[in-house]
């Protein structure tokens, strides 16, 4: 069984006894949040990192909170292999599910601006309820991206100018944020 299936039948039985009604930018805890998930303990520290450290990375896991959509986060490597992330679609009659693939040996700050721009991706495809299938993800991407890897002279890979804007506002978000005592480890 894969890491995002393990992740979804016990995010499942963590959804049902969720408190309904909680943000999970208001919480600050990404144990709280009930749409995007991982066991890995790096990835989960960048989401608790982000979450603290830029009002932006809570606003996209809110948003993704509140859609139908679960994100679940595994640290590997992508095709091509170049590509520090990458996401996919997951078909599963009951429930929308995108895989976020990352490398989660990257520093820090550059993990939680990977996973900014990834997260942002899902909100792209969860405001799209006719996205259910890698194909249908494709035709969202060729309308509102640009191809940005090729296979055979055909585009493999797709991005958007939005989730770029994005991973670079988190970016200034976290380089412009002061450390305070409990950062510095002094009073």
């Amino acid at each position: 069984m894969a890491a995002w299936q393990r992740i979804f039948a016990a995010g499942a039985l963590a959804a049902t006894v969720a408190v309904c009604g909680r943000s999970v930018h208001a919480e600050r805890d990404v144990s709280r949040a009930t749409h995007v998930r991982s066991t890995d303990p790096r990835v989960l520290n960048a989401l608790r990192y982000g979450l603290t450290r830029s009002a932006s990375f809570g606003d996209v896991i809110a948003t993704l909170d509140s859609s139908d959509q679960t994100v679940y986060i595994e640290s590997g490597p992508c095709q091509p292999r170049e590509l520090r992330s990458c996401l996919h679609t997951v078909l599963n009659r009951e429930a929308r599910i995108v895989v976020v693939r990352i490398d989660a040996g990257q520093p820090l700050k550059s993990l939680v601006a990977q996973l900014a721009h990834e997260l942002f991706h899902a909100v792209e495809i969860a405001q799209e309820p006719s996205v259910i299938d890698a194909g249908s993800m494709r035709l969202l991407y060729e309308r509102i991206g640009y191809p940005s890897c090729f296979d055979g002279g055909k585009p493999a890979c797709w991005e958007t100018r939005a989730a770029c804007t994005f991973e670079n506002l988190v970016k200034s978000q976290l380089a412009s944020r002061h450390l305070n005592r409990e950062e510095t480890g002094r009073p």
